[in-house]
Protein backbone atom coordinates (compact mmCIF):
# COMPACT_ATOMS: atom_id res chain seq x y z
CA UNK A 1 0.00 0.00 0.00
CA UNK A 2 2.64 2.46 0.87
CA UNK A 3 4.35 1.80 -2.54
CA UNK A 4 1.38 2.70 -4.37
CA UNK A 5 0.98 5.39 -2.98
CA UNK A 6 4.38 6.51 -3.34
CA UNK A 7 5.99 6.53 -0.11
CA UNK A 8 9.02 4.69 -1.36
CA UNK A 9 11.15 5.10 1.67
CA UNK A 10 8.61 3.93 4.27
CA UNK A 11 7.99 0.96 2.01
CA UNK A 12 11.35 0.08 1.69
CA UNK A 13 11.86 0.18 5.58
CA UNK A 14 8.87 -2.51 6.25
CA UNK A 15 10.32 -4.47 3.07
CA UNK A 16 13.28 -4.44 4.45
CA UNK A 17 12.17 -5.74 8.36
CA UNK A 18 9.86 -8.03 6.77
CA UNK A 19 13.20 -9.68 5.33
CA UNK A 20 14.85 -9.86 8.58
CA UNK A 21 12.30 -11.74 9.99
CA UNK A 22 12.90 -14.29 7.24
CA UNK A 23 16.62 -14.54 8.55
CA UNK A 24 16.84 -18.48 9.52
CA UNK A 25 14.21 -19.48 7.94
CA UNK A 26 15.03 -22.52 6.03
CA UNK A 27 11.69 -24.23 4.61
CA UNK A 28 9.95 -24.10 1.37
CA UNK A 29 7.39 -21.73 2.04
CA UNK A 30 9.90 -19.12 4.16
CA UNK A 31 12.33 -19.18 1.15
CA UNK A 32 9.75 -18.28 -1.28
CA UNK A 33 7.87 -15.45 0.55
CA UNK A 34 11.39 -13.92 1.88
CA UNK A 35 11.69 -13.59 -2.37
CA UNK A 36 8.45 -12.25 -3.20
CA UNK A 37 9.55 -9.22 -0.21
CA UNK A 38 13.17 -9.39 -1.76
CA UNK A 39 11.14 -8.61 -5.74
CA UNK A 40 9.03 -5.85 -3.97
CA UNK A 41 12.06 -4.76 -2.21
CA UNK A 42 13.95 -4.78 -5.71
CA UNK A 43 10.50 -2.69 -6.82
CA UNK A 44 10.93 0.03 -4.73
CA UNK A 45 15.38 0.63 -4.76
CA UNK A 46 13.45 1.05 -8.99
CA UNK A 47 11.55 3.58 -7.94
CA UNK A 48 13.73 5.64 -5.91
CA UNK A 49 16.42 5.30 -8.90
CA UNK A 50 18.53 2.95 -7.12
CA UNK A 51 18.89 0.60 -9.82
CA UNK A 52 22.14 -1.60 -9.13
CA UNK A 53 20.38 -2.59 -5.97
CA UNK A 54 16.74 -3.37 -7.81
CA UNK A 55 18.96 -5.46 -10.22
CA UNK A 56 20.41 -7.28 -7.40
CA UNK A 57 17.13 -7.82 -5.42
CA UNK A 58 15.51 -9.02 -8.66
CA UNK A 59 18.25 -11.39 -9.48
CA UNK A 60 18.38 -12.91 -5.94
CA UNK A 61 14.78 -13.44 -6.31
CA UNK A 62 14.98 -14.77 -9.36
CA UNK A 63 17.59 -17.21 -8.23
CA UNK A 64 15.07 -18.96 -5.54
CA UNK A 65 12.04 -18.83 -7.98
CA UNK A 66 14.09 -20.96 -10.60
CA UNK A 67 14.47 -23.82 -7.76
CA UNK A 68 12.94 -26.43 -9.27
CA UNK A 69 12.80 -28.30 -5.98
CA UNK A 70 10.37 -25.41 -4.45
CA UNK A 71 6.25 -25.56 -4.95
CA UNK A 72 5.12 -23.68 -8.13
CA UNK A 73 6.30 -20.47 -8.47
CA UNK A 74 6.09 -19.81 -12.23
CA UNK A 75 3.98 -16.57 -12.10
CA UNK A 76 6.42 -15.23 -8.83
CA UNK A 77 8.96 -15.43 -10.94
CA UNK A 78 7.21 -13.91 -13.78
CA UNK A 79 6.70 -10.80 -11.52
CA UNK A 80 10.21 -10.56 -10.80
CA UNK A 81 10.90 -11.49 -14.55
CA UNK A 82 8.25 -8.19 -15.52
CA UNK A 83 10.13 -6.03 -12.99
CA UNK A 84 13.55 -7.36 -14.14
CA UNK A 85 12.44 -5.96 -17.69
CA UNK A 86 10.77 -2.37 -16.81
CA UNK A 87 14.25 -1.56 -15.31
CA UNK A 88 16.09 -3.05 -18.81
CA UNK A 89 12.82 -0.99 -20.61
CA UNK A 90 13.79 1.82 -18.66
CA UNK A 91 17.55 1.43 -18.78
CA UNK A 92 16.75 1.97 -22.54
CA UNK A 93 17.72 -2.39 -23.47
CA UNK A 94 15.01 -2.61 -25.34
CA UNK A 95 16.35 -6.31 -26.73
CA UNK A 96 17.10 -7.26 -23.44
CA UNK A 97 13.83 -6.21 -22.08
CA UNK A 98 11.56 -7.76 -24.57
CA UNK A 99 13.21 -10.77 -23.97
CA UNK A 100 12.54 -10.69 -20.48
CA UNK A 101 8.79 -9.16 -21.01
CA UNK A 102 8.25 -12.28 -23.09
CA UNK A 103 9.63 -14.68 -20.63
CA UNK A 104 7.25 -13.20 -18.43
CA UNK A 105 4.45 -13.24 -20.78
CA UNK A 106 4.57 -16.84 -21.25
CA UNK A 107 5.30 -17.99 -17.29
CA UNK A 108 2.19 -15.78 -16.44
CA UNK A 109 -0.16 -17.85 -19.11
CA UNK A 110 1.35 -21.10 -18.26
CA UNK A 111 0.76 -20.35 -14.34
CA UNK A 112 -2.21 -17.79 -14.74
CA UNK A 113 -4.35 -18.50 -17.89
CA UNK A 114 -4.49 -17.12 -21.06
CA UNK A 115 -7.34 -13.82 -19.29
CA UNK A 116 -5.98 -13.62 -16.53
CA UNK A 117 -5.11 -9.60 -15.72
CA UNK A 118 -1.69 -10.04 -14.85
CA UNK A 119 -1.44 -11.99 -18.12
CA UNK A 120 -3.16 -8.79 -19.80
CA UNK A 121 -0.68 -6.76 -18.38
CA UNK A 122 2.64 -8.89 -19.64
CA UNK A 123 0.72 -9.01 -23.01
CA UNK A 124 0.21 -5.19 -22.51
CA UNK A 125 3.98 -4.29 -21.68
CA UNK A 126 5.31 -6.31 -24.76
CA UNK A 127 3.40 -4.66 -26.92
CA UNK A 128 4.27 -0.86 -25.60
CA UNK A 129 7.69 -2.13 -26.30
CA UNK A 130 7.11 -3.32 -29.78
CA UNK A 131 5.60 -0.19 -30.54
CA UNK A 132 9.03 1.72 -29.67
CA UNK A 133 10.96 -0.57 -31.51
CA UNK A 134 8.72 0.35 -34.59
CA UNK A 135 7.43 -3.77 -35.08
CA UNK A 136 3.63 -2.19 -35.12
CA UNK A 137 2.37 -4.73 -36.77
CA UNK A 138 3.78 -7.29 -34.39
CA UNK A 139 2.28 -4.95 -31.57
CA UNK A 140 -1.07 -4.42 -32.77
CA UNK A 141 -2.49 -8.07 -32.04
CA UNK A 142 -1.12 -8.18 -28.65
CA UNK A 143 -2.72 -4.27 -28.12
CA UNK A 144 -6.04 -5.75 -29.53
CA UNK A 145 -5.72 -9.11 -27.18
CA UNK A 146 -5.05 -7.01 -24.08
CA UNK A 147 -8.01 -4.76 -24.82
CA UNK A 148 -10.16 -7.83 -24.90
CA UNK A 149 -8.93 -9.50 -21.55
CA UNK A 150 -9.33 -6.12 -19.71
CA UNK A 151 -12.60 -5.41 -20.66
CA UNK A 152 -13.30 -9.17 -20.14
CA UNK A 153 -11.73 -9.02 -16.68
CA UNK A 154 -12.39 -5.33 -15.21
CA UNK A 155 -15.20 -4.73 -17.64
CA UNK A 156 -16.11 -2.27 -20.33
CA UNK A 157 -16.27 1.13 -17.51
CA UNK A 158 -13.38 0.58 -16.02
CA UNK A 159 -9.96 2.61 -16.27
CA UNK A 160 -7.64 -0.57 -16.59
CA UNK A 161 -9.96 -0.81 -19.95
CA UNK A 162 -9.60 2.75 -20.90
CA UNK A 163 -5.37 2.09 -20.37
CA UNK A 164 -5.70 -0.69 -23.28
CA UNK A 165 -7.95 1.26 -25.01
CA UNK A 166 -5.79 4.20 -25.58
CA UNK A 167 -2.28 1.92 -26.05
CA UNK A 168 -4.90 0.20 -28.90
CA UNK A 169 -5.80 3.45 -29.99
CA UNK A 170 -1.99 4.55 -30.46
CA UNK A 171 -0.57 1.45 -32.06
CA UNK A 172 -3.42 2.24 -34.47
CA UNK A 173 -2.55 5.28 -35.07
CA UNK A 174 0.84 4.18 -35.78
CA UNK A 175 -0.20 1.98 -38.78
CA UNK A 176 -2.29 5.24 -40.49
CA UNK A 177 -6.06 3.44 -39.33
CA UNK A 178 -7.07 6.94 -37.93
CA UNK A 179 -10.98 6.44 -37.98
CA UNK A 180 -10.03 3.10 -35.56
CA UNK A 181 -8.02 4.95 -33.47
CA UNK A 182 -9.86 8.04 -33.29
CA UNK A 183 -13.16 5.51 -31.91
CA UNK A 184 -10.67 4.15 -29.33
CA UNK A 185 -9.24 7.43 -27.97
CA UNK A 186 -12.53 8.73 -27.67
CA UNK A 187 -14.02 5.91 -26.09
CA UNK A 188 -11.26 6.02 -23.08
CA UNK A 189 -12.10 9.80 -22.63
CA UNK A 190 -15.71 9.06 -21.84
CA UNK A 191 -14.53 5.57 -19.41
CA UNK A 192 -12.16 7.81 -17.61
CA UNK A 193 -14.43 11.22 -17.29
CA UNK A 194 -17.04 8.77 -16.02
CA UNK A 195 -14.71 6.97 -13.71
CA UNK A 196 -12.04 9.41 -13.02
CA UNK A 197 -13.31 12.74 -13.55
CA UNK A 198 -12.62 15.71 -16.22
CA UNK A 199 -9.24 16.32 -14.11
CA UNK A 200 -8.03 13.52 -13.68
CA UNK A 201 -4.54 13.23 -15.50
CA UNK A 202 -5.39 10.05 -17.27
CA UNK A 203 -8.52 11.54 -18.31
CA UNK A 204 -6.65 14.57 -19.36
CA UNK A 205 -3.90 12.22 -21.31
CA UNK A 206 -6.84 10.97 -23.78
CA UNK A 207 -8.55 14.22 -24.37
CA UNK A 208 -4.81 15.52 -25.53
CA UNK A 209 -4.43 12.15 -27.58
CA UNK A 210 -7.76 12.33 -29.32
CA UNK A 211 -7.30 16.03 -29.93
CA UNK A 212 -3.57 15.45 -31.57
CA UNK A 213 -5.07 12.97 -33.65
CA UNK A 214 -8.11 15.35 -34.80
CA UNK A 215 -5.05 17.98 -35.78
CA UNK A 216 -3.18 15.39 -37.80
Amino acid sequence: ALKNLGRFDEAAAVFERALAAFEGEAHDAARVEAAVVTNNLGAVRAELGRADEAEALYEAALRVFADPELPATGARRADALNNLADLRHSQGDLEEAERLYADALARREAALGAEHPETAASVNNLAVLLLELRRHGEALPLLRRAANIARATAGAAHPHYATALGNLASGLQLLGKAAEARTRFARALKINAAALGDDHPSTTSAREALEALGRS
